[in-house]
């Protein structure tokens, strides 16, 4: 086996290994921690651009390009998380374990893009859950306590529902690789097994019904924790879902592509209207990333080698999207009820433009990125005869755009109450500052160029 297609997974656990020795010699330097991590993850994207064309298998593990495609926006939206958390934790005496375990995250989810046995993703997928259990918590504040309690035990339970869909499937087919579990003895513990899975699935990509832990952590957590959370996490649970459906249970998809059409369509709705009653904007985050997650699955109910092509798109654009505004709000602390925004725009005119954009990108507005990912995956599906459904997605985005224009109408329609944040401004908080520009601009550049990218997840289709 060649060993070297591993080459960034061994760079980002190596880096890991030295914050961990790093951590005992300068408990609390978070400047030498931060250094270390941006240099570890952006020698680990250049090895991976790199080797983009080498392909192989590893037993249990194959890289393909689509593979590193999903390798590299988890390493960019760690890496603007990391250049969010210095300026965020500096104050807060968090050292070296939040970048520990957010390389280790990193790590999971690179394992698990590239698993075609189930017994590696569910590893991956403890690795994930526990880095992410110890991230919320990681203030130990009464609500992060809460959060991650809750969080903890929801992924209890996913864990749980995953292993017993694994149990089954061992005993139906007495293998666990991702294309042979399809031909056991026993079809009824097959789909059962399988449904089991997607239960698990569920509460890791947050679809109906099992999203409801979403907005309390989303709350409780810290801002760039929760920036973390929303993004590369959920692109993972993607990447495994596509090797789960649209590569091994391709012979099965007259079955479940209704099941996922009905998901999606439930999820997309249950998030639109919960948001729409809310007036914390963390919280409405929350439920904005539960109507993504049913969007992302229309490509799935499809099932067409062109929606998933726009589903690579959409992650991407959903990533750079978020991960701003959350950047935006890190500004404020965690004072982000819409009464603290009230008239911002006359304090910091900066802060507010910016807040505005990743807003209105996440309502799909042209010509920002979140317009032209939810385009290809709207076109997608009505090439593939499903207009009735390309609509209600549409009107869902309509739904949407209500509760994402708020936050703009907030900056600049009203006064400024006794309630309203004054931004913690200055050198200091510089590299927020650089997170929000790099994401404006790729939001307005994948907005204007869309194509860039999708040429070259094409070609890796």
């Amino acid at each position: 086996m060649n060993l070297s297609l591993l080459t960034p997974e061994y760079v980002v656990l190596g880096t890991a290994v030295v914050l961990l020795f790093l951590a005992f010699l300068t408990p609390r330097r978070a400047v030498i921690f931060n250094t270390f991590t941006v240099l570890g993850v952006i020698l680990a994207m250049f090895l991976e651009m790199v080797s983009l064309g080498n392909t192989g298998s590893l037993g249990m593990l194959q890289v393909t390009p689509l593979a590193r495609i999903f390798d590299l926006m988890f390493m960019a939206a760690t890496l603007l998380v990391v250049l969010m958390a210095m300026d965020y934790f500096e104050a807060r005496e968090v050292g070296g374990e939040f970048y520990f375990f957010l390389l280790m995250a990193l790590l999971a989810m690179m394992v698990l893009a590239k698993s075609v046995h189930l017994v590696v993703a569910f590893l991956a997928l403890e690795l994930l859950s526990f880095s992410l259990f110890v991230l919320v918590a990681l203030l130990q504040e009464e609500n992060a306590v809460r959060a991650a309690l809750k969080f903890f035990f929801v992924g209890a339970y996913s864990s749980s529902f995953f292993l017993m869909g694994m149990a089954l499937l061992l005993i139906s087919s007495g293998s666990l690789y991702l294309n042979q579990f399809l031909f056991g003895h026993h079809l009824a513990l097959t789909v059962v097994g399988i449904a089991l899975l997607l239960v698990g699935f569920g509460f890791k990509l947050v679809y109906v019904p099992f999203h409801l832990w979403t907005p309390d952590v989303f709350r409780g957590a810290p801002t760039p924790v929760v920036a973390f959370i929303a993004t590369a996490p959920k692109a993972a649970g993607f990447a495994l879902l596509l090797q789960v459906l649209a590569r091994a249970l391709v012979p099965y998809a007259a079955q479940w592509m209704p099941i996922v059409v009905w998901l999606a369509g439930l999820t997309m709705l249950a998030g639109n209207l919960a948001a729409l009653r809310e007036t914390n904007v963390k919280r409405i985050l929350a439920f904005s990333t539960i109507a993504h997650a049913g969007y992302l699955l229309l490509a799935f109910g499809v099932n067409t080698t062109g929606a998933y092509q726009a589903l690579t798109l959409y992650l991407l654009a959903y990533i750079f999207m978020t991960v701003g505004a959350f950047a935006g709000l890190a500004y404020l602390g965690e004072r982000t009820r819409l009464d603290n925004l009230r008239g911002l725009a006359r304090r910091d005119p900066w802060l507010a433009l910016f807040l505005s954009l990743f807003f209105v990108a996440l309502a799909g507005i042209p010509p920002t990125a979140g317009f032209a990912a939810k385009f290809y995956l709207f076109a997608e599906v009505i090439r593939a005869g499903h207009p009735a459904l390309a609509l209600y997605a549409f009107l869902n985005g309509v739904v949407s755009a209500y509760y994402y224009l708020r936050v703009p109408a907030t900056l600049y329609m009203y006064e400024a109450s006794e309630e309203t944040v004054v931004p913690v401004s200055g050198r200091r908080y510089s590299l927020l500052g650089t997170v929000m520009w790099i994401a404006v601009v790729l939001v307005f550049y994948l907005g204007i160029y869309p194509t860039t990218f999708l040429e070259v997840v094409r070609q890796v289709f």
